[in-house]
C-alpha cells in the first residue's frame, strides 16, 4: 500500500478571511509534505481551486510544487488538479508548467488534470456553464504531448488555436512525459480515465468497498482508446476519505 497527502489549504470559519491564518495554514501544509517525504510516503497532491472560501485556499499549486521540488527528495508531487480548460489556463502554459516541474522534481511530478470543482469555481473565469468545459478538456488532453513532441507545433481547434508554428519549451525530462491522471467522480469519468490510459484520481468520500464497481469498470477498459497516455503499470487509485 502507498500513502499520500492531499493538500488544499482548508480554512474554516473566520480564519478564511485572515491572511495570517492563511499564511500559517499554507506553510504548515508544506511542513507536512516535507515530513511525509522524510518518512517514505509516496505522494503529495496539491489542489487548484479558485474562489472557494474556507474549502480551499490553495490556488497556485504550481508554485507550491516548485517549492516542494527544492525541499524534498523522494516524494512524488502531483497536481490535484491542473485545470486544463483554455479559459482558465492556456494549454501552452500548462504544457510549459508540467515539463518544467518534470525537470525540477527530477521526474517526480504527477500530472493530474480535470475541469474544476463546480460552477461557482469556474465562474471565476467567466465560465457560466461547467458542462461547456467537457469538450474543451477532450480537445486539450489530446494536444499536450503533441506540443512536446513536435518541433514546430501548430493547432487549429474549436476551443484553442496556435496557428503560427512555435516550439513549446521546455520538453519533459526524457524519456517520455510525467504520468497523466484524471480527477474522477462519476462512473462515466472513471471509465474515461481508463480508456485514456490515465491514472484515476478519485476525489470522493465513498468507502473503498462502495467504489469496487467503478474500479472494476476502470480496469476493464484501461488503455482501450486509440489515444492513450500509457504509464508503466496500472495506476493506484487515489481515494481520499
Amino acid at each position: 500500500m502507498e500513502f499520500g497527502l492531499f493538500m488544499q489549504g482548508y480554512l474554516p470559519g473566520p480564519s478564511a478571511h485572515d491572511s495570517q491564518c492563511e499564511h500559517v495554514e499554507l506553510l504548515g501544509e508544506m511542513d507536512l509534505a516535507r515530513a511525509a517525504d522524510r518518512n517514505g510516503w509516496k505522494y503529495v497532491w496539491l489542489t487548484e481551486h479558485h474562489g472557494l472560501a474556507e474549502y480551499s485556499h490553495l490556488a497556485a499549486n504550481e508554485v507550491h510544487a516548485g517549492y516542494l521540488a527544492a525541499c524534498t527528495d523522494r516524494i512524488h508531487i502531483g497536481s490535484g488538479i491542473f485545470n486544463i480548460s483554455p479559459r482558465a489556463n492556456h494549454p501552452v502554459k500548462v504544457a510549459e508548467k508540467v515539463a518544467t516541474l518534470d525537470h525540477l522534481t527530477n521526474r517526480r511530478f504527477e500530472f493530474g488534470t480535470g475541469r474544476g470543482a463546480g460552477s461557482h469555481e469556474v465562474a471565476t473565469f467567466d465560465i457560466d456553464d461547467k458542462e461547456s468545459t467537457r469538450a474543451e478538456y477532450d480537445e486539450v488532453i489530446r494536444e499536450l504531448d503533441r506540443m512536446w513532441e513536435q518541433k514546430d507545433y501548430t493547432f487549429s481547434g474549436e476551443h484553442f488555436s496556435m496557428r503560427v508554428p512555435h516550439n513549446v519549451l521546455p520538453n519533459p525530462h526524457a524519456p517520455g512525459h510525467p504520468p497523466f491522471w484524471l480527477a474522477v467522480g462519476s462512473p462515466a469519468t472513471w471509465k474515461k480515465a481508463g480508456l485514456l490510459g490515465q491514472g484515476a484520481l478519485g476525489f470522493t468520500f465513498s468507502a473503498i468497498s462502495d467504489l469496487k464497481p467503478r474500479i472494476a469498470d476502470y480496469k476493464a477498459v484501461y488503455g482501450r482508446s486509440t489515444f492513450v497516455h500509457t504509464i508503466e503499470s496500472l495506476p493506484v487509485v487515489f481515494t481520499p476519505a
